[in-house]
């Protein structure tokens, strides 16, 4: 019988991969922190203390090659009381990695939020270990990487409204807060693909919404009306309820909606869902 050379083996096995947990086995292997993962799979509370414990260096060199963490991990695969127990033995509930993501803000991954995991359980219990809501990535890496978002920010722009509303309630989120690129939570709020972010933060919050950022692509300033405008929504859906309540909220703070500048994109399907009459619809949406 034929050797299967390592390196084929190792390639087959993880393309044999169907879960999350089996793709984190190869960020953690052979790296310092491999049993401690395992563990943390089980859920072996007992034996993670014991870890930490004999082996208290681990707390600050538990890595992955890509600076991915146990707690980054735990969290990510709503292992919860790994994570508290992780926290317990004084692990940094704002360890970053390679993107300087904490692991509040890491938990808005595709993965873990299309999981049926207690993400808010998870939200609480960083933010009770003093995880910092309004960390901010440095300028190095979002030069490298993009995406200045907070923790807060991010989960405005994921559309997670009550994960959001912990923040802010419990953690003390800056809503007026702005990064060196000019990102605040409003602005991230509108890039969510429904408005529920934006209503939260803007008619809830009162957060400033004359802030204004500069697009990276044609350089040109955009506001939030311009961002609102690009929202076309059916005038008899809820959504459209929200916006006419945002618009409410922007007409208290000074800001004309309806006076501002329509996106071109705007205008193109404003055009094609209501051929003879989008002129007229403009002054509504």
């Amino acid at each position: 019988m034929k050797k299967i050379p390592l390196l084929l083996l190792i390639c087959l096995t993880l393309l044999s991969c169907k879960n999350n947990s089996d793709y984190n086995f190869w960020k953690f292997y052979q790296s310092d922190e491999s049993e401690l993962y395992q563990q943390i799979s089980n859920n072996n509370l007992n034996r993670i203390e014991k870890i930490c414990k004999k082996n208290p260096d681990i707390i600050s060199k538990s890595y992955s090659e890509k600076k991915y963490s146990v707690l980054h991990y735990a969290c990510d695969n709503g292992k919860i009381q790994a994570a508290e127990k992780l926290l317990q033995c004084g692990y940094n509930p704002n360890a970053v990695d390679e993107q300087d993501q904490t692991p509040l803000y890491s938990v808005f991954n595709p993965y873990t939020l299309n999981s049926n995991f207690n993400l808010s359980a998870i939200c609480k219990l960083l933010i009770d270990y003093k995880a910092d809501v309004n960390f901010q990535k440095t300028k190095k890496i979002v030069d490298e990487f993009g995406n200045d978002y907070t923790p807060f920010m991010n989960a405005l722009k994921s559309g997670q409204v009550e994960l959001a509303r912990i923040m802010y309630s419990e953690g003390n989120a800056d809503v007026n807060l702005k990064t060196e690129t000019g990102m605040t939570a409003v602005i991230s709020s509108l890039l969510s693909h429904n408005l529920n972010s934006a209503v939260f933060v803007i008619s809830e919050c009162k957060a400033d919404a004359t802030v204004v950022i500069v697009n990276e692509d044609s350089k040109e300033e955009v506001d939030v009306p311009y961002l609102l405008r690009k929202k076309i929504l059916p005038i008899d859906s809820a959504q459209y309820k929200m916006k006419l309540e945002i618009i409410d909220e922007l007409t208290k703070q000074g800001i004309d909606y309806y006076s501002a500048r329509v996106p071109e994109e705007a205008k193109i399907l404003l055009s094609k869902l209501y051929p003879d009459k989008w002129e007229e619809y403009i002054k509504i949406y």
